[in-house]
């Protein structure tokens, strides 16, 4: 008797929890198309491992939609493929869908409301089109060494690109002048720009919708994301803020001849705390 109330009591049990995954999965508006989901689990099996936006475009081109929809154990995802999508969505609709990571200290990525209206506002100040002519000497000496390098060694052209970038940003947010070769905030720049595109793989979105992950040890068997997730995360933390001690230490020492961003902006704190 008892086994039969085992047998009969689990595809009762499998029907309640579909009926409770359909009722927590169910929404007020039709979804995007995308991959057929499973029960419980849905596209978790067909999340890609790599190149995620080769399989997002060819779901896009299958389904015949800029818009796919996915589902993971509950979580809903929308996958934008074109950027007529993403602007309809995300500067049209802003209000409505627009957000970012909330990584506070890139305005990019800074959540809307006040600190982000300073950041904006201060970036406007520096760079709307009168005031970046005074940037034009940084930026002519800059390509000049970019030509120079090209004409040695053309063969390494995307690392002069990213070399004349990085110089630009840094001598005109720093006042840095960075190393021909090697120069190390160069690197630690590149280093958070990979960091940051890992978080945007599948398994890091894993971590959001399951996240009891977060808290498994790392020494776990197949849990040796949150080893790299760590390590990219110092790569993201020591970018900005290696170059800005590097300021501060500067201000201390008066060690500044010309003013650059970050300078002005440290005076300009620095009156108002001490008329505070």
């Amino acid at each position: 008797m008892s086994s039969f109330l085992v047998l009969l009591a689990l595809p009762l049990g499998l029907f309640f929890v579909s009926l409770v995954y359909k009722w927590r999965t169910k929404t007020a508006y039709p979804l995007p198309p995308g991959p057929r989901r499973l029960p419980i689990i849905g596209n978790m099996l067909d999340m890609p491992k790599r190149n995620e936006w080769a399989t997002y475009q060819k779901w896009g081109k299958d389904h015949g939609s800029d818009i796919i929809h996915l589902e993971v154990l509950g979580t809903h995802m929308i996958i934008l493929n074109s950027q007529t999508a993403a602007n309809d969505l995300l500067n049209k609709r802003s209000s409505i869908y627009s957000d970012s990571l909330r990584l506070d200290w890139a305005l990019g990525f800074v959540s809307y409301g006040q600190r982000w209206r300073d950041m904006r506002k201060a970036f406007h100040q520096y760079f709307h089109p009168t005031a970046t002519l005074q940037y034009h000497p940084i930026e002519e000496r800059a390509t000049v060494e970019l030509l120079q390098r090209l004409l040695d060694t053309p063969e390494d052209f995307i690392e002069h690109l990213r070399h004349m970038a990085g110089k630009i940003i840094l001598e005109i947010t720093y006042g840095i002048k960075v190393q021909p070769h090697g120069d190390p905030y160069i690197n630690a720049a590149e280093r958070a720009l990979e960091g940051m595109a890992f978080g945007g793989t599948t398994r890091a979105g894993l971590y959001d919708i399951l996240p009891f992950l977060q808290r498994v040890p790392a020494w776990v068997p197949g849990n040796g994301f949150i080893r790299e997730a760590k390590k990219w995360t110092q790569y993201c933390l020591q970018a900005p803020e290696g170059a800005y001690h590097y300021v501060k230490e500067g201000v201390v020492r008066h060690l500044y001849v010309y003013t650059h961003l970050l300078l002005t902006r440290l005076r300009r704190m620095e009156r108002l705390d001490h008329l505070s």
